[in-house]
């Protein structure tokens, strides 16, 4: 009796800017965190990232830098922060041993654009790139810092960087994002986001909502994207008691200087920052309000939107998501 073949699984190279213990970055982290939890069965998953969180100077504590390290049953190499850090990343993608490479953004420096120029150079030939773009090509996103963006799509096209690249798109209009700034030649597919699996949902059970008053709750990076200031510009225009808590890192504090400028010229709106949430304690948060009130400027899937509604919590949204028509 012949013995059954037992076929090797495919290795999947994820290079991102952050991953787990990282959870400040926001959704781009948990869309990564959920595709190995999920698929780790079937594929062996390799992840090249930075060693510490968003915005932190420190590295993550008790993680081992520079090598191979498993959480969860997925293999982690955290870079450590050096001058030979170019040299550090092509050691660990070579040592990796993929046969695929997954890149978690379209702009960054280290974890998306250096393995494409090796690529270009003919340093990485024969193994296939996937690009998730994380809702950095939204029309909402790229105008921010737009002077420098589209000049430099421009120049990626005209050197054929992303030729041959097979692009993930979350959505229709994330693909069609894709296209618009890439042109109609830009292999894409469409595979939507993994939402956590087994998340524990709260009980709702507080006092009814007071009449003429609103509850509402922010929570996302502070930074231009997410459109903070134009949640708080809307409230200006209220003429009853609200309350507005803000969850969130701050990730640009040029922009958060801002918002609080026009949070200081409010009148009935009573506005507060709350610092950040660890992931599992986000959904009990959001079950305490009233209304998500997100206008963000580009959302490519949106995990904090599904997190509101899986709390029972309302969501006010811009059009810039993918959750229409629902």
């Amino acid at each position: 009796m012949s013995k059954p073949i037992m076929l090797r699984k495919k290795t999947i190279l994820i290079m991102a800017d952050y991953f787990t213990p990282a959870y400040k970055a926001g959704g781009a982290v948990r869309s990564l965190e959920n595709l190995t939890s999920r698929l780790k069965a079937h594929f062996d998953f390799r992840v090249i990232t930075r060693d510490r969180d968003l915005g932190e100077s420190a590295p993550f504590p008790g993680v081992p830098v520079d090598s191979w390290f498993e959480i969860g049953g997925v293999r982690v190499n955290f870079i450590g922060a050096s001058r030979f850090h170019m040299v550090k990343i092509w050691k660990a993608v070579r040592g990796s041993g993929c046969d695929v490479i997954y890149l978690n953004s379209f702009f960054s420096p280290w974890y998306t654009l250096f393995p494409l120029v090796l690529r270009k150079v003919g340093i990485i030939t024969r193994i296939p790139l996937v690009l998730a773009p994380r809702g950095e090509l939204s029309p909402g996103a790229v105008r921010l810092k737009g002077w420098k963006k589209r000049p430099f799509i421009r120049l990626a096209n005209f050197m054929g960087l992303y030729r041959g690249v097979l692009f993930q798109a979350s959505s229709e209009m994330e693909a069609k994002d894709v296209r618009d700034n890439l042109g109609n030649g830009a292999t894409t597919f469409i595979a939507p986001d993994l939402p956590t699996q087994g998340a524990d949902l709260p009980d709702r059970h507080r006092a009814a909502k007071a009449p003429n008053s609103l509850k509402m709750v922010f929570l996302s990076r502070i930074s231009r994207k997410k459109n903070l200031i134009g949640a708080l510009k809307l409230l200006e225009q209220l003429n009853f008691p609200v309350q507005y808590d803000i969850y969130g890192p701050i990730e640009d504090q040029v922009y958060w200087n801002e918002c609080q400028e026009t949070i200081r010229c409010l009148s009935a709106a009573s506005v507060a920052y709350k610092g950040t949430l660890h992931p599992s304690e986000v959904v009990k948060a959001m079950s305490e309000y009233d209304l998500f009130f997100f206008p963000t400027l580009g959302e490519n899937f949106g995990h904090v939107i599904l997190e509101a509604m899986s709390a029972g919590c309302p969501v006010l949204l811009s059009d810039q998501t993918p959750w229409h028509n629902l």
